[in-house]
């Protein structure tokens, strides 16, 4: 099943209030980033987070069964978001007597006169992918459980002029977040749909004691998590504007800290976007985004 579609709207989403305007470090608004889909640790939410993040998101939506007899609905699933990524920087200095170089670490370095780099938080994507899971098996067998892991990782880039000149380093780091996604169904006779139900938990390790520094947790968490999901021999039904005969059902949907929507084209009902930002079905990138999503911030 292809995501294509949904493609665009869900990187919109991804970087949403990634870097605001005025696109520079020092601006008041980028010093708090990451307020969208923020699924911190699950100990750090409940001890030294004091509840200032959520460790848990939910999507909950209804699927219609094809009408030909045998109908197996499948989905295919993705869920997305960033990891932060600590970059910082050194400037390279001669040790006082010697020729041998040794780093500091500094806010802003720049090379040949030019290209000015700077200390900074990016948001490296990732995804957690389920794939052809029947919908009448999650109504027959119950819970089904995923385990997953974001490694953790470290670059190291030497920053050298024109000339071949050691100006400094600039190191990259990724901090491990681990993630367990469950998956039910459960069927609703009366109205002849299936509820689908897809939980998020970080259940990263936050060790006893550590301060609750939010900064510290965002290495931890999900940033800008938002879910996809494509269905086979079936459609989602829209629950912002359902049929009426699946009102009842669409109301009793429980969403946390996420609201789907339908998207694709118009009229279509094989892809389902959950986003926590508030969208309408069918969402469209205006003319005008369809550039890049955001620019990297250099000053």
């Amino acid at each position: 099943m292809s995501f294509a579609l949904a493609q665009k709207v869900a990187d919109a989403v991804l970087y949403e209030g990634y870097v605001l305007y005025p696109d520079r470090t020092s601006a008041a608004k980028n010093q708090m980033r990451f307020q969208l889909g923020v699924v911190a640790p699950k100990a750090y939410c409940l001890g030294a987070g004091n509840g200032a993040e959520s460790w848990e998101m939910q999507t909950e939506c209804l699927v219609e069964p094809s009408s030909h007899p045998g109908a197996d609905p499948r989905i295919d699933l993705k869920i997305r978001c960033l990891q932060l990524q600590s970059r910082t920087l050194e400037e390279a200095t001669e040790a006082a007597g010697t020729d041998a170089l040794t780093f500091r670490p500094v806010e802003f370095l720049e090379i040949d006169g030019g290209e000015l780099l700077v200390a900074w938080d990016e948001g490296v994507e990732s995804e957690l992918v389920i794939e052809d899971v029947s919908l009448l098996d999650l109504v027959r067998d119950g819970l089904h459980r995923f385990d997953f892991v974001i490694p953790a990782g470290s670059d190291v880039e030497e920053l050298r002029s024109a000339s071949g000149t050691l100006h400094g380093r600039l190191t990259r780091r990724r901090w491990p977040i681990s993630v367990d996604v469950f998956l039910s169904a459960e069927r609703l006779a009366a109205e002849g749909l299936l509820r689908l139900r897809v939980r998020i938990e970080n259940r990263t390790p936050w060790p006893k004691g550590r301060p609750a520094e939010r900064q510290e947790a965002l290495h931890h968490s999900l940033l800008s998590a938002h879910t996809l999901i494509a269905v086979a021999d079936g459609r989602f039904v829209s629950l912002l504007d359902p049929p009426p005969e699946a009102a009842r059902a669409a109301a009793e949907c429980s969403n946390l800290r996420t609201w789907p929507v339908l998207v694709g084209d118009e009229g279509s009902g094989d892809l389902l976007l959950s986003s926590p930002i508030l969208l309408y079905d069918h969402p469209a990138i205006a003319p005008e985004g369809q550039g890049d999503l955001c620019s990297e911030a250099t000053r």
